[in-house]
């Protein structure tokens, strides 16, 4: 199995910054990296102009 930074963050994070101070950019910095390619960041969809191939 692959682990990704994104999932090491999402479990790990919670408890960092719950027992640490950490400054509002860090905080910032470490949702971006969760959410990243999330739909809870918004998106786009790629396709051609004839409608046959959409990519999310």
């Amino acid at each position: 199995m692959k682990t990704i930074l994104q999932e090491v963050m999402g479990r790990g994070y919670p408890a960092l910054a719950e027992k640490t101070p950490l400054p509002p950019h860090v905080h910032r910095a470490a949702r971006a990296m969760v959410l990243c390619r999330t739909a809870a960041l918004g998106g786009h969809i790629q396709g051609c102009p004839e409608g046959h191939v959409q990519r999310v």
